[in-house]
């Protein structure tokens, strides 16, 4: 597989970087990628794992890092085919198979990945597959069966933040604020920097019209944690409403 990846920093140590260039050995250059940050030497960690590949074109372990980095990159059209490889060499696991399934979500071909996820909870029960597959629902417009996913992803792990985003968020467009307000008011515990999730919580207070003082507490939260935010301006013009 030829190395197709952008321009990439190099370590600090020049003699890390020699190594590696000269390098063979499958193992070392993955343990070299799994210490490159994604956020910040995302093209350095392709190139190691790809030319891991070149020496090892089927080290599973190399497929599935290639696969998992392209999908977190959503470059899903690409993740895909190295997936399908190593299902063929690895036919069991049901975590890669979910990996395929957020794959083609996020190419928005939902029936496929509806099919997909619905596999890999036969395999696995996991908090995570749940969660996507009340995404994929949600995306399509059957939110009541979503509202269902999400609340069993929350069974499995309370603290899941998308999940308790998700479905705060389905209950305030279904009108249900106290519950939309529960959602919320558990993601803020756990995460009290979660910028939005003090934002949502400030508007579901707000209006449930028996919680101003609550709310605005919130929008100031949000304010303190993100004062520059998308929603600044408006958490301050709600705020100065209140007031007046």
């Amino acid at each position: 597989m030829a190395d197709r990846s952008p321009a990439y920093d190099p370590y600090v140590d020049p003699m890390i970087d020699d190594l590696v260039r000269e390098s063979r050995s499958s193992t070392f250059l993955l343990q070299q990628a799994a210490s490159a940050d994604v956020s910040t030497n995302g093209a350095w960690r392709e190139y190691l794992i790809r030319r891991a590949l070149e020496f090892d074109p089927d080290n599973t372990d190399a497929l599935y890092e290639l696969a998992s980095l392209l999908r977190i990159l959503r470059r899903y059209d690409e993740a895909l085919p190295l997936l399908d490889r190593y299902h063929r060499l690895v036919p069991g696991d049901f975590q890669a198979l979910a990996d395929t399934g957020r794959c083609l979500s996020g190419l928005q071909r939902f029936a496929e990945a509806e099919g997909v996820l619905r596999r890999a909870l036969e395999g696995s029960d996991a908090a995570n597959t749940r969660f996507d597959l009340g995404l994929v629902l949600d995306r399509v417009g059957r939110f009541a069966e979503s509202v269902g996913e999400y609340q069993r992803a929350l069974d499995r792990n309370p603290n899941h933040r998308d999940a308790l985003n998700n479905l705060g968020v389905a209950f305030a467009r279904q009108g249900r604020l106290k519950e939309a307000a529960r959602q919320f008011e558990h993601l803020a515990a756990i995460e009290p920097d979660n910028a939005d999730a003090h934002y949502s919580l400030a508007l579901v207070l707000r209006g449930d019209e028996k919680d101003p003082l609550g709310a605005d507490q919130h929008f100031r939260e949000y304010l303190r944690v993100a004062p520059q935010g998308a929603h600044a301006e408006q958490a301050r013009g709600l705020l100065l409403e209140t007031v007046q």
